[in-house]
């Protein structure tokens, strides 16, 4: 479970999830489903929830869930032609977060290698443009980005500009100690 404060993991959890009920559920049909007609759900219905729901349901049998949409072949394959053309931001904002939550909960046992494969693909040059970039670049490559790679990236910036700070330093040369200025007497070794 997340922290409870965190508003990142508050805004990862909202994310929605297609998911099929295994049983019916009565009384919730248009608060889960604005579309339906009935206050009840029946069995099979498939519907999108916030993740935050899933587990809980899951656990009691109650739904299986899905891939979501920013998940299927058509994005991995994009992502393994080419990972850093695709805009993360707009698949999904809180892309590995939401996939590492869900590797555990659907019966896709290749989705745990997708995300390791896309982060990995994807971090070199993410600090190579963090590094690297112009202004007019980083604000264009800002805005293809998940959070969690936003973060990463603005580590990497900020990491960068404070080794320009520290390589362009004036006013504090670094000196040699006062005690390793002192020359040391070598003692003669006395016999054992």
């Amino acid at each position: 479970m997340a922290d409870y404060y965190d508003v990142e993991a508050i805004l990862a959890e909202d994310e929605r999830v297609p998911v099929t009920f295994t049983t019916g559920a009565t009384g919730v049909g248009r608060a889960l489903d604005p579309s339906c007609d009935d206050n009840d759900l029946k069995r099979g219905t498939k519907v999108d929830l916030p993740f935050w729901m899933t587990p809980m349901l899951a656990a009691r049998n109650m739904i299986t869930v899905g891939i979501p949409a920013c998940f299927d072949n058509r994005v991995r394959k994009e992502v393994q032609a080419d990972a850093g053309c695709v805009d993360m931001r707009q698949r999904c904002s809180y892309f590995y977060d939401l996939g590492s939550r869900l590797t555990n909960m659907v019966r896709d046992p290749t989705l745990g290698q997708f995300i390791l494969l896309a982060f990995g693909a994807r971090y070199k040059e993410l600090l190579c443009k963090a590094h690297n970039a112009s202004d007019e670049e980083v604000t264009r490559c800002m805005k293809t980005l998940s959070q969690e790679e936003l973060d990463v990236f603005q580590a990497g910036r900020d990491s960068m500009l404070e080794f320009n700070r520290w390589r362009a330093r004036t006013h504090a040369k670094l000196e040699m100690a006062p005690i390793l200025g002192r020359k040391r007497k070598r003692t003669a070794l006395s016999s054992f």
